[in-house]
């Protein structure tokens, strides 16, 4: 951006305005990268690790992991405001999971989560899920978070043949993501 281009095109051709509005120019270089860091500070996901660091310390929280996963456990730990609910539960895995989703029951005095895996095959830090349920769980009860998936017999059950399975899959991995529901 170049201040001189905001003049009449007679007063850009003066040395005094060429000389001040190039000077000008750096700062306002420099106040727009000051607000360019500014707004990727002010998102979790954007953030440097030293603001990481300060969220973490902000909400005492024991850093593990790479950046990009402490970055997830803070947003889920900013999610878990208030009580423990099913819809709460299924908002905590998708952090972690992409939109991977989960089955949530509670049977005799246990919250059950099953995880089922993420969208495209991603990797997910696993235990993060179960370390920020338990932190909001009622301490009366119990809870219980596994990885979901079918087993072989699901899916031999669920298509008439061999066919059916290649019709409704492209690729092994969709196949080997497939949840029973």
């Amino acid at each position: 951006m170049k201040l001189i281009e905001y003049l009449p095109q007679f007063l850009r051709e003066l040395a005094e305005y060429k000389v001040l509005f190039d000077s000008l120019d750096i700062e306002v270089q420099d106040l727009k990268d000051g607000i360019m860091y500014a707004v990727d500070q002010a998102s979790i996901m954007n953030c440097d690790e030293e603001r990481v660091k300060e969220w973490e310390s902000f909400l005492r929280i024991d850093a593990q992991g790479d950046l990009y996963q402490r970055k997830l456990y803070i947003v889920a730990t900013l999610t878990t405001v208030g009580k423990l609910n099913k819809r709460k539960i299924e908002d905590i895995v998708n952090i972690y999971t992409n939109g991977g989703g989960c089955i949530v029951k509670f049977e005799e005095s246990t919250i059950k989560v099953q995880v089922k895996p993420p969208n495209g095959g991603e990797t997910f830090l696993f235990p993060d899920i179960e370390r920020t349920l338990d932190k909001m769980k009622p301490a009366h009860l119990a809870l219980l978070v596994t990885r979901f998936y079918s087993k072989y017999s699901d899916i031999k059950t669920d298509f008439a043949d061999y066919q059916a399975i290649k019709d409704r899959f492209d690729t092994y991995n969709q196949v080997f993501a497939y949840i029973k529901e």
